[in-house]
């Protein structure tokens, strides 16, 4: 699963681990794009514990999900009577992406029919998944259970549940030959000769079963629905499209006519107040609509392409700890156009952040794509973050 896989989004879920990593008296320093990007979802469950709810959002989790703000946590305190003060907590990090349990959870599950618990894959020893399992360096096995130990049992269930649903009547366990688990970067040689002539985007396979008749069968793996589905390098897409604008030259004048030459911690909060929403004069984004506009063709048929990769030759499925989900469909029709409503909050207000907000359609399937940094603005390029609207 890819580093952007994490969650960029949040859900009741998140604002619970949120809230369980704030000290009530000292509010975390970090900007509110700090603290929106070092939420995962696995830090959210500890907070019921230690929070009486007075009034708890009437709406679904399903309606709830939403971007996480400082000012979104503030409200979200006022409303929360606190019965035990949390204890300090160290600072928040981001999981490993390079060892994500799920991906051992599906690929331990096509080997072993029986798992139905996390207890169940705990028994299991390196050597147990031999000669099945392939790809899958000792060292790697060990860092996907390190992982695993970390997660919270009642969602692995959860998970494990709904992958033996999703695949019944795709793929038999009993003509499971072999399960490679390598991640996006492939070793085994069969693999590579197998996605010879495919784009590394497209090969977006996490696991891939082998079956008794020679055939191959890639999976994508999702930790959650709310995972980035892909992203892409705004800068970089835009010189592959053959436009004249230079992006990066554009970002690095306007910071320096704004009077942020070089990158400044200190500084990152009013840098970034210069691509919010209510800056209406901001150069470079300016010049990344009408990017584009003019390369609307280019762009998206960019990213639905690695969304929906048709020219892999083998079946490939996402699954997304719910559905799995067929990638190689026909693409009849799509648009991608900035998308408004995306740029409110449930209430009305225009969010403080420093993305612009796009729709893209395809088939009448609907995601919302985030153009936004992961980096600091100086030095990085904007990305293309695509989600799934649910």
């Amino acid at each position: 699963m890819d580093e952007e896989e994490l969650v960029f989004q949040t859900t009741m879920e998140d604002i619970e681990d949120i809230m369980a990593n704030l000290t009530i008296d000292n509010k975390p320093s970090m900007d509110e794009e700090e603290l929106v990007f070092q939420t995962t979802m696995e830090d959210i469950e500890e907070i019921m514990t230690n929070l009486t709810i007075d009034n708890k959002p009437s709406m679904d989790e399903e309606e709830f999900v939403s971007e996480i703000t400082m000012e979104d946590i503030q409200e979200i305190m006022a409303n929360l009577a606190i019965d035990n003060k949390p204890k300090p907590k160290p600072k928040p990090t981001r999981k490993s992406v390079e060892y994500n349990a799920y991906e051992l959870i599906v690929a331990l599950c096509m080997c072993f029919p029986s798992i139905e618990t996390v207890d169940d894959i705990l028994k299991i020893e390196y050597d147990d998944t031999l000669p099945k399992l392939q790809g899958c360096t000792r060292e790697a096995f060990d860092e996907y259970m390190t992982d695993l130990k970390s997660r919270r049992t009642i969602h692995v269930k959860k998970y494990i549940t709904a992958m033996r649903s999703a695949f019944n009547g795709i793929i038999s366990y009993e003509n499971v030959q072999t399960v490679f688990l390598e991640g996006k970067l492939l070793t085994s040689p069969e693999l590579i000769e197998l996605n010879a002539n495919v784009n590394n985007k497209q090969a977006k396979a996490d696991v891939y079963v082998k079956t008794d008749n020679n055939q191959y069968v890639g999976l994508s793996i999702k930790q959650s629905s709310d995972c980035t589905k892909s992203n892409f390098s705004v800068e970089k897409m835009a010189k592959e499209s053959g436009t004249d604008t230079d992006l990066s030259k554009t970002r690095r004048n306007y910071l320096e006519k704004e009077g942020y030459i070089t990158f400044k911690k200190e500084e990152r909060a009013k840098v970034n107040a210069l691509f919010y929403r209510i800056n209406p004069n901001n150069e470079y984004w300016d010049a990344v609509r009408k990017l584009i506009i003019e390369k609307n063709n280019y762009i998206k048929t960019q990213i639905v392409s690695c969304l929906y990769p048709t020219d892999v030759p083998y079946p490939l499925y996402e699954f997304d700890g719910n559905h799995l989900i067929n990638l190689k469909v026909d693409i009849e029709n799509v648009v991608f156009e900035e998308h408004e409503p995306f740029y409110l909050t449930k209430k009305g207000k225009v969010r403080n952040a420093a993305k612009l907000f796009y729709r893209l359609s395809v088939n009448n399937e609907h995601f919302r794509v985030e153009i936004r940094w992961k980096g600091n603005i100086h030095t990085a390029s904007p990305q293309y973050l695509v989600h799934k609207i649910l």
